[in-house]
């Protein structure tokens, strides 16, 4: 029951993102996506360390971050990358439950943040952690 709700929700947000108007404000959306995506990469950082998956859901997380300290104008350009990552995020999510509930706090929080329009780039970690999973 709990997969099938996450899965609607989840087709519910790609739905919008496919929707968005390249330009427009999309605070909601944006934040939606960085809550599913900040899971999947803290997921990725905790089970596969320096993998692909983990550096493109952390890329990705920047990117939705970036956009979010640029007021949220919607990027539909990256529309189809944004949805694969999302796509990652909830399926590191149905694989791993008991981390994504270990990391619900932080992905809620800078969620509720970019919905606030007060996240900053360095709430997300930099490129710093990529020399620090090779060590």
């Amino acid at each position: 029951m709990a997969t099938n709700r996450m899965r609607n929700h989840l087709r519910t947000v790609g739905i919008e993102l496919f929707m968005t108007s390249d330009g427009e404000t999309a605070r909601g959306l944006v934040s939606h996506l960085a809550w599913i995506v900040g899971i999947g990469a803290e997921i990725a950082a905790n089970t596969a360390p320096g993998s692909d998956l983990a550096r493109r859901q952390h890329a990705m997380l920047r990117n939705l971050v970036q956009i979010a300290t640029e007021g949220c104008a919607w990027r539909a350009a990256l529309a189809e990358q944004i949805w694969t990552a999302a796509q990652e995020g909830h399926d590191l999510m149905v694989r791993h439950p008991t981390l994504g509930l270990a990391v619900l706090a932080g992905a809620d929080h800078l969620a509720a943040r970019v919905a606030a329009g007060d996240v900053c780039i360095s709430d997300v970690a930099g490129a710093e952690i990529y020399r620090e999973a090779a060590h």
